[in-house]
């Protein structure tokens, strides 16, 4: 789907937009460009909506649209119509809206982060959870491990927190919170987050491992930043969390820092990789020493995580 939003020449008239449904369809490629074998087909859509669309992707074989204060969930019949079939209201300032499954999340630079699930049997949307903090969110979507599921977000000071859906928690209150878990400050700007199966990351070393099919890795978060850059959050257990920690915590206590400052600072719990590529680039006396104080084959299961995560 694709969304857009154009405002009158005059004050006195509202914002409009438009969307348009496409279907990805395989045709005979150019001889001289083999690579052009897909071409997007218009399916339907609405030249002059009530409102700017902000948000549009897809839902349970359905899609989903944020127009203007209000997130329309249609679905396509046999004629090519698109009729809406639920609806919710959203907050002030929709920045960002990203489906997982049944689940909608929106970011609202105002209001935070709001969870819904969608339900087709009746049609409906279920208000879940929403973050209490009330962070002025930039970007945000999904990240599941283990069973569990995160949400994190950027806000425009370059900020990324992580947050946990958990219903089962008190501190949630059956879910109505979503629960706090660490922040960090990358001092990046984002600009878009895309969450992705680890077994089909482009940036990642994962598929060199023997992994079982059935084996859950997990889903991870790719973002872009304003200045060109590119970072990954992959989730990781929690014995995998504490080796590689300790290891960002020798690393840290044993370089010098900067005019005095501290580089760290407000990182939360959170382990940098670039930490991770100063150990290994150290003497292997160094690396056993400091690995013993996890186990005997903990240099082993060290390189087994870096290489998992990468």
């Amino acid at each position: 789907g694709l969304g857009d939003v154009y405002k009158r020449q005059n004050e006195d008239l509202p914002t409009n937009g438009s969307w348009k449904l496409f279907d990805v369809v395989r045709v005979n490629p150019d001889p001289d460009r083999p690579e052009t074998i897909w071409k997007l087909r218009s399916e339907t859509g609405d030249d002059c909506t009530r409102g700017p669309i902000l948000s549009a992707c897809q839902i349970c074989a359905r899609f989903r649209v944020v127009q203007c204060h209000r997130m329309l969930i249609r679905t396509l019949k046999d004629d090519g119509n698109a009729v809406p079939v639920a609806f919710t209201d959203t907050g002030l300032c929709t920045k960002r809206a990203k489906s997982f499954e049944n689940l909608v999340i929106i970011g609202d630079y105002y209001q935070g982060v709001e969870m819904f699930g969608f339900d087709a049997d009746p049609y409906r949307m279920i208000p879940l959870s929403k973050d209490e903090n009330g962070t002025r969110v930039n970007e945000c979507d999904f990240i599941a491990y283990d069973k569990k599921l995160f949400v994190v977000s950027s806000d425009d000071n370059g900020k990324i927190n992580l947050m946990e859906y958990d219903p089962y928690n008190v501190e949630s209150i059956k879910g109505q919170r979503l629960i706090h878990k660490t922040h960090f400050s990358p001092n990046l700007f984002t600009t878009k987050m895309m969450n992705v199966s680890r077994r089909r990351s482009v940036f990642s070393m994962v598929s060199t491992l023997p992994f079982r099919k059935e084996f859950d890795l997990g889903y991870e978060v790719i973002g872009a930043t304003i200045e060109g850059g590119f970072y990954r959050i992959t989730p990781v257990a929690d014995y995998q969390h504490r080796r590689l920690h300790l290891i960002q915590a020798f690393i840290n206590e044993n370089r010098h820092q900067w005019l005095g400052l501290n580089v760290d600072f407000d990182k939360g719990s959170v382990v940098e990789m670039r930490h991770i590529s100063r150990f290994l680039a150290l003497d292997e006396n160094i690396k056993k020493k400091t690995a013993s104080k996890l186990g005997k084959t903990a240099l082993v299961e060290i390189y087994r995580d870096i290489i998992g995560v990468q």
